[in-house]
């Protein structure tokens, strides 16, 4: 129902209009004989148009319409007189009104023409006003982007700035809008030059040589650049410039968002440094050293083993570890012993070369486990047997105190969940060597205060720890040749240190007479240099890991936000797209397609970020029914014409595994039509199953092929691949039809087969998963 204020100074003419307008239904008429009344009634009611005559006496039509205009009213305003006077009508249109009816003639004609005017300029007005809430809610939307970002028109002028951008570089929006010549690089770079989003307006330009370039495709460029600076400070900026299009549908602009990643960068420098020292570590060390998951099959080892059985580390990995030996049943004993105790040592083992040739070795294992606690495999080392101690099971110290102590170190480095516990499973380790009485770790935080580590059965080192108060931040530890424990056992104090500060100390009583003469000194020295250097890199690993979980909840919260503003958006859109016609529902239909592509991107943020974390090892796979994964993407479908016979089979994966069945059926209807086919089939083989996904679309083009065969990521295919390769399978691409391209695309995604037992936890890093093969 249309609210309509009538104000006439002559009342017939306002109960005529009454009768004709209100006969219909859809108008209610409020009357008034005076402009100064009218103003009254606006004040105190809603109406959605005002009709009002020219000449009445005191305020004429209008001055009328100038005082709402004056006071920020909006209102439709239709001039409705028996003046016709051209000078009356440009004077009407140039104040803002609306429409302008001259009275006379035929009456059913000319009250025809109000209400059709009244009608037009009420649903103009409520058209306006929607595209303003609506264009409200996406700026809105736009200064509440986490990322800095910005957008210039096609001549290169600035025509927005967020929020986040006025908080990274110090230039509020009033000072940049409405700039040119690159002024938007001023802040980054201390000059005006071309960015990002230049070369994507112009596509014959390139990409500056200052980026490194992440990804190119129509209307889209991702790069990165370590040439940008911010409050004086160099920096590594991660930037995408997108395509902005205005109401026709043309291009109108670009958009360039902006996150700093130095923290990011250095994380990931330390994670890469840390692996290669470990790596090191472990290749250095003089005995086979392998690394077994849950399943019992080997997922690493040193050169050592690969010179202990004449094959390579690629021809290892993955192979059954209890198969390197004589006695496959009784290596299997030992690997379950260490999972149900902790630890095996001295077991004896005959190892089979590559050769046929045999070697007898012992082996010592102990389980590793993950952040949370959880164990996840075995690590083993296989040690020669010393003359006179085989087949005994019993052996004595093997080697050096050095390879003793360095053998202990790297694997209590590799199998500890913390950094605490590194610290006691070294502290044992350098325990284990039969001169060593007893001892424990002073640890030293930032403000100076000890704390203790120690095992249960250490020593009586109660006395000592107090008077070790005040040497932190020295690399020089305080000399303890005097020191002795409640035993009466000299003291050594061995600083542990990152090369710079000492971070503690670790303290052993030695059970030698005198420490001077004592050979084995130097062999702590240097554990004790190895402790400080792991001990420090495990730290910071925590605590960049610490950061990505602080960085995950805020990405967690703000995803939740935006996708809930956009979902309003959305909305919004969806109304006005149900309320108009003509020119404005393309306009509405367009702005709902970029609204929804908005919503598709928050998605695949989503779920590439818990792609990251299972590619990390953060997330465990679990057994998952393909009947309900399959159905519940189905339901997701309504109206779509999708074919699925249940299998009863059930696969390693997660909760993700259906934005794959997702993708692919979104895909299908997305380049097919609502009124596509799809067929679903399921086929096992072995300890594989693959799932079929079938249409009778128009194929997919070879280009969407060849960017699943490169490292392109983040949408449609691409997570599809991604996620498979997470679980262990792949993906393979066809004809519906053999040799028939164009009439339809066939898709296969292979699983790996739950056989119950272990939740395997891929653990595998970017570099391990690379990009899957993938057969077209």
């Amino acid at each position: 129902m249309m609210r309509i204020l009538h104000v006439d100074d002559e009342s017939l003419i306002l109960e005529l209009t009454q009768l004709f307008l209100e006969r219909t239904g859809e108008m209610q008429i409020t009357s008034c004989t005076s402009a100064e009344e009218a103003l009254g009634l606006i004040e105190t009611a809603e109406f959605d148009a005002v009709i009002s005559d020219y000449e009445m006496p005191g305020m004429n039509g209008i001055d009328f319409l100038f005082e709402l205009r004056s006071a920020g009213i909006p209102i439709p305003f239709i001039i409705f007189t028996g003046r016709g006077r051209e000078e009356v009508v440009i004077e009407a249109l140039n104040q803002g009104a609306d429409f302008y009816i001259q009275k006379g003639g035929e009456a059913k004609s000319q009250f025809a023409e109000l209400r059709n005017a009244v009608r037009r300029a009420v649903e103009k007005h409520r058209f306006e006003q929607e595209v303003r809430e609506s264009e409200r809610r996406i700026t809105e939307i736009f200064h509440h982007l986490p990322d800095a970002t910005f957008a210039i028109d096609c001549s290169g002028k600035v025509i927005a700035w967020n929020r986040a951008m006025e908080a990274m570089t110090g230039v509020a929006a009033g000072e940049i809008i409405g700039t040119g010549a690159h002024a938007y690089a001023r802040p980054f770079y201390d000059v005006s030059r071309p960015s990002l989003v230049d070369a994507l307006l112009h596509p014959d330009e390139e990409v500056p040589s200052s980026y490194t370039l992440v990804q190119r495709e129509p209307g889209l460029i991702i790069a990165e650049t370590a040439e940008a600076s911010l409050n004086g400070e160099q920096v590594v900026l991660w930037a995408k410039a997108t395509l902005l299009y205005g109401e026709d549908g043309n291009v109108a602009g670009a958009i360039e968002s902006v996150r700093d990643i130095t923290a990011q960068k250095q994380a990931e420098k330390e994670v890469i440094s840390a692996g290669e020292y470990r790596r090191t570590l472990i290749e250095a060390h003089i005995d086979p050293l392998v690394t077994i998951g849950p399943d019992r099959r080997i997922s690493d080892v040193n050169a050592a083993t690969e010179a202990l059985t004449g094959r390579t580390r690629d021809t290892l990995i993955g192979t059954e570890f209890c198969a390197l030996f004589t006695d496959p049943v009784g290596a299997e004993e030992a690997y379950w012993k260490v999972i149900a105790d902790g630890t095996v040592r001295e077991h004896p083992l005959v190892v089979r070369g590559v050769d046929g040739g045999i070697r007898s070795v012992l082996f010592y294992g102990t389980v590793y486990r993950d952040g949370e606690g959880e164990t996840r495999g075995v690590f083993a080392e296989l040690h020669d047997p010393l003359p006179g101690g085989e087949g005994s099971g019993e052996c004595g110290t093997i080697g050096s105190p050095l390879a003793e102590a360095v053998s202990g170190i790297v694997a209590a480095s590799v199998t500890a969940g913390s950094a605490d516990a590194f610290l006691k499973a070294a502290l044992e380790a350098v325990q284990d060597l039969p001169e060593i009485g007893g001892g424990c770790i002073v640890r030293y935080d930032e403000h100076g205060t000890l704390s203790v580590v120690r095992q249960e059965d250490c020593g009586p080192f109660d006395e000592i720890v107090p008077g070790l108060q005040g040497y932190e931040g020295s690399p020089v530890a305080p000399f303890a040749e005097e020191t002795r424990d409640g035993r009466g056992d000299p003291v050594v104090h061995l600083p542990l240190t990152d090369g710079e500060e000492a971070l503690g100390l670790l303290c052993l009583s030695v059970r030698v007479p005198d420490l001077s003469v004592y050979e084995g000194h130097v062999a702590l020295d240097l554990s004790a240099d190895l402790i400080g250097a792991l001990y420090v890199q495990m730290r910071r690993n925590r605590e960049g890991e610490a950061a990505e979980r602080i960085a995950a909840l805020h990405f967690d919260i703000v995803a939740h936000d935006l996708a809930n503003a956009v979902s309003a958006a959305l909305g919004y859109a969806d109304l006005i797209d149900e309320m108009v016609d003509g020119e404005a529902r393309i306009v509405a239909e367009k702005m709902t397609r970029a609204i929804r592509k908005g919503q598709e991107v928050i998605r695949n943020l989503k779920t590439l970020r818990k792609i990251g974390e299972i590619r990390n090892g953060t997330a465990a796979l679990q057994e998952v029914s393909l009947d309900a994964a399959i159905k519940n993407e189905i339901s997701h479908f309504p109206g779509i014409e999708i074919a699925y016979a249940e299998s009863g089979a059930v696969v390693l994966a997660d909760d993700l595994i259906g934005e794959i069945f997702w993708n692919l059926f979104d895909n299908s209807v997305r380049y097919s039509g609502k009124g596509v086919s799809i067929l679903v089939g399921v086929r096992e083989d072995g300890d594989r199953v693959e799932v079929m996904v079938e249409d009778d679309g128009p194929g997919i083009p070879e280009k969407i092929c060849e960017d699943l065969s490169s490292k392109v990521r983040g949408h449609g295919l691409c997570i599809v691949r991604d996620l498979a390769a997470c679980y262990g399978g792949g993906v393979s691409i066809g004809d519906r039809v053999p040799g028939r391209p164009r009439e339809g695309a066939a898709v296969g995604i292979t699983f790996r087969k739950a056989e119950g037992g272990w939740s395997s936890s891929v653990g595998l890093s970017g570099e391990d998963v690379g990009v899957p093969e993938t057969r077209v």
